[in-house]
């Protein structure tokens, strides 16, 4: 379907295909110009005054008045985004075979996919979800082959791979590879684009950002099969664009909002930076702790996203408020991985996000715009103390005590 440019606001969410189902075409945004043949490639933003449109390695910047049209993947996700959020939570079928068809007329058949397999998580013997999904009827059962195995539902139920012959499907924006219980694969699958959607809402709208568009992997190990060892439960490597969780003890969804939202942010900061821009540590963990707050995970529970972009992550500014000995501004701002290595960083954790919090809405947000340009600088890769302070206009001692006065102050 081709959108007019009447209407701007484009979401993502995710697409989906169980291991075996072929090779998996990822869909491309299409763009009509005035003049000459349309282009295709991957929206990574909508403004007033153009579109952003990457092909390959390249961005193209598109002026409104070039264009016609576009057909955007992402803009039909959103339209459904609030019944699809669902899916993995509702406890019976009505309106889920409307909302499957729904996406195959939109051009989704992997969402498609997603809904079905939620139909026989309720309805393990629905006959529809079953024949959408390519399964084959035998004398007692139905069959499918997933992680390298012929299986029926009664099967699948009960089934852990070993990590070898793990599951492994892809999303609009992962590629995903478990060994948890399927249905608490499909369940995280869906919860990782929600996440990223939900991403844009708050910080992606807030900092203007662009839409990443590398492919990320996603990986969870249900089984003692985690290679981070004991101690960590989880593994962000923004080389290979993967997130690594532990859960063996069981899904926490909160756990993977944590992980999931450094990847994404790192992902989203990169796709408009220069190559040499570094995003600095205190400010991927304020924002990755902002996240879990307006996601409602700021107590580190919770089965369910509960989304309040004006939620605040009260524990953080307890823990910071209760501290005997707090880190001062400059130590904070350069803050490295070491600084988050020992067994409780709760206070690094928190003084992240109280920095983070009081620069975007302390002071009646009169630091807002500081906070813009420090972010500028960020992704022109100047990230240092010094550039945080010049941005602040802080240069000065004085001026980082009276800094520190105000953020402290600001704590609830």
């Amino acid at each position: 379907m081709l959108r007019t440019f009447s209407c701007l606001f484009i979401l993502c969410l995710c697409s989906f295909a169980p291991s075996g189902s072929g090779d998996l075409e990822f869909p491309e945004d299409r763009v009509v110009m005035q003049k000459g043949k349309p282009l295709v490639g991957r929206i990574v933003k909508v403004s007033d005054d153009s579109v952003i449109l990457r092909q390959r390695s390249k961005h193209r910047v598109l002026a409104i008045g070039d264009t016609k049209s576009y057909e955007s993947v992402n803009e039909e996700l959103s339209s459904l985004m609030p019944a699809l959020g669902n899916v993995s939570h509702v406890l019976e079928t009505v309106g889920m075979a409307k909302l499957a068809k729904d996406c195959e007329e939109r051009g989704l058949p992997y969402e498609a996919d997603l809904v079905w397999w939620n139909v026989l998580r309720l309805d393990p013997e629905n006959e529809e979800a079953h024949e959408q999904l390519g399964h084959k009827r035998t004398k007692k059962s139905w069959k499918f082959r997933m992680a390298e195995r012929s299986l029926n539902m009664d099967k699948l139920a009960t089934l852990q791979p070993r990590w070898g012959k793990a599951f492994e499907f892809s999303t609009t924006h992962f590629d995903v590879r478990s060994n948890m219980p399927w249905f608490d694969t499909v369940r995280a699958a869906l919860m990782a684009e929600q996440i990223y959607v939900l991403i844009y809402h708050s910080l992606g709208q807030e900092f203007e950002m662009y839409w990443p568009s590398e492919r990320m992997q996603l990986h969870l190990h249900g089984d003692g099969s985690f290679p981070g060892g004991a101690r960590f439960k989880g593994q962000v490597d923004v080389e290979a664009h993967r997130a690594t969780i532990d859960a063996e003890e069981g899904f926490r969804p909160w756990f993977l909002a944590r992980h999931l939202s450094e990847l994404i942010l790192t992902e989203a900061i990169r796709e408009e930076s220069e190559p040499t821009a570094n995003f600095p540590m205190w400010l991927k963990i304020g924002m990755e702790e902002y996240t879990q707050a307006v996601l409602g995970f700021e107590e580190n529970d919770g089965d369910v996203i509960k989304f309040n972009p004006d939620n605040r992550h009260v524990l953080n500014h307890r823990t910071h408020r209760s501290a005997k000995k707090p880190f001062g501004l400059t130590r904070v701002l350069n803050f490295g991985d070491g600084d988050f290595k020992a067994e409780d960083n709760s206070l690094q954790r928190a003084q992240c996000y109280t920095l983070f919090d009081y620069c975007l809405n302390g002071e009646d947000g009169e630091l807002n715009d500081e906070l813009q340009a420090y972010f500028a600088h960020v992704k022109a890769g100047k990230a240092s103390s010094t550039d945080f302070k010049e941005a602040f206009d802080i240069r000065r001692k004085k001026a980082v005590q009276k800094f520190e006065a105000a953020w402290v102050a600001s704590l609830r």
